[in-house]
């Protein structure tokens, strides 16, 4: 019975949002799921396309698995992305870092540097504020969950409609007559499934910076406690200079 529940308990760390490993694991097999259903409504029947490639069609899938995980992650858009951008906004406006940068007048570089030292340095496991380094690290995951959620059903809404409506204009073109293409209601529903999905995530997960609820609000809260944390421990310049290890 142990070994089933560890078994289990190692499976939602490798897919739970609140890692890193399971953000990045859970985000790509969502994408492959979604692609994979976008191909087989729009191009190709999906138990076909297994069956023509035989004995690489999963090899392939852990292929593409592998390679979505290395561009996706490669960057952190929310943490250097432009903040014209509303999700990137929502992430950063409460940067302890950005605090830091504000109150001392100093550059950004300086600013990331003395915070991340001072954050680090709570990482280790004995460290009183270890709790609060790791509700950080799930809340940003999680962040991150949503915003790659929310612009795969958008590209996925766009793609998609943006096919139906060609081909439903094409086949209507042919037939000198409202002609619906083959495989129209499916198609719809998948448009209609990816648009809710969007709808819903958004209107849980508001990234306005004058109404934040869902994981911005969540990720909002507890940078407030670590610049609450830094105004009460931190009184000047020279005391954000002795946090400096080079």
């Amino acid at each position: 019975m142990s070994e089933i529940s560890n078994l289990l308990t190692n499976i939602i760390e490798k897919f739970s949002i609140y890692t890193k490993e399971g953000l990045e694991n859970l985000t790509s097999s969502m994408i492959v799921i979604f692609s994979s259903l976008f191909i087989h409504i729009y191009i190709v029947d999906i138990n076909t396309l297994a069956n023509y490639l035989d004995l690489l069609f999963y090899p392939i899938i852990l292929i593409i698995l592998y390679f979505i995980k290395i561009n996706l992650f490669s960057h952190d858009y929310l943490l250097f992305g432009d903040e014209n951008n509303n999700y990137v906004r929502a992430s950063k406006h409460k940067l302890p870092s950005k605090y830091l940068l504000e109150k001392y007048d100093i550059s950004n570089e300086d600013a990331n540097h003395y915070w991340y030292n001072i954050f680090n340095s709570w990482q280790k496991k004995d460290h009183p504020r270890y709790g609060q380094v790791i509700r950080t690290f799930r809340r940003g995951y999680a962040c991150r969950f949503i915003f790659y959620s929310i612009k795969l059903f958008e590209f996925l809404f766009i793609l998609s409609l943006s096919i139906f409506i060609i081909l439903n204009v094409y086949s209507s073109y042919i037939n000198k007559m409202i002609y619906l293409y083959p495989n129209s209601y499916d198609m719809f529903g998948f448009i209609f499934l990816v648009a809710i999905l969007k709808i819903f995530l958004i209107k849980l997960n508001n990234s306005n910076i004058k109404n934040l609820t869902g994981v911005w609000k969540k990720f909002e809260e507890i940078n407030n406690d670590h610049i609450n944390w830094l105004e009460n421990n931190i009184k000047n310049k020279n005391e954000l200079i002795q946090h400096d290890v080079k």
